[in-house]
């Protein structure tokens, strides 16, 4: 078994959806032609709202936000750990080197799991969460 540590390359320029945090009953959350808090405001979200779509926003958590770690058995068989930025963990599952899955839970809201390949990337889905990881992450090289 081989244990590793590399930066995740986590597709996280801006998340496709947003939910609104942190904002008392009664208030609303800002919406503004700018990132700067004296910026025209061009609309407001409820308190609670959630699921709200990304239209192209860049910026916030980048690859270097995320650490990764990789337990390897051989035969491609590994399991690749994700570390969050806010210490929330994702494992995701590997046999003859091909994603199987990923550790999801009720809490967690049962993510489905999807996964394909392009050349020699990983391009993994678990719910809204993106992850692209490549074959020596996996199989070690």
């Amino acid at each position: 078994m081989a244990i590793g540590s590399w930066v995740a390359l986590a597709d996280a320029d801006a998340p496709d959806f947003y939910d609104v945090r942190g904002v008392a009953l009664g208030d609303v959350l800002n919406i503004r032609a700018e990132p700067d808090p004296h910026a025209h405001k061009v609309g407001e979200i409820p308190p609670d709202g959630t699921c709200i779509r990304n239209l192209g926003c860049k910026g916030g958590l980048t690859f270097r936000d995320f650490t990764m770690g990789v337990a390897r058995a051989g035969g491609g068989y590994a399991t690749v750990l994700v570390t969050h930025p806010d210490g929330g963990k994702r494992a995701i599952f590997f046999r003859n080197g091909i994603p199987i899955g990923a550790d999801t839970s009720e809490a967690d809201g049962y993510h489905d799991f999807s996964a394909r390949k392009e050349s020699d990337l990983h391009l993994i889905r678990v719910g809204p969460e993106r992850y692209e990881i490549p074959d020596p992450v996996i199989l070690g090289g």
